[in-house]
């Protein structure tokens, strides 16, 4: 990964996804990853994914998705089947 999909997949991420230590939304890494890339046409393999959440402080847990809240938008292209993987 180039540092510029690096820095515009972190900026896409700081924009539509908040961190959490409570319950958030559940979806896999790897639907989010097809939202990144629907969106900035940065591809990253879902381990690069997770790699950069992990490195950006975002938690995992055991099931393998992760403490986060979608922006509410982002929320809705996911449930109206906007981005699909």
């Amino acid at each position: 990964m180039t540092k510029q999909d690096k820095d515009l997949a972190m900026a896409w991420v700081r924009q539509h996804l908040v961190p959490t230590t409570l319950l958030g939304d559940s979806i896999s890494p790897y639907r989010l990853k097809h939202g990144l890339q629907q969106d900035t046409g940065v591809y990253l393999a879902v381990d690069k994914f997770i790699e950069l959440l992990l490195e950006m402080g975002y938690v995992q847990k055991k099931t393998g998705a992760f403490r986060l809240k979608m922006v509410p938008e982002l929320r809705r292209r996911f449930k109206r089947g906007d981005i699909m993987a």
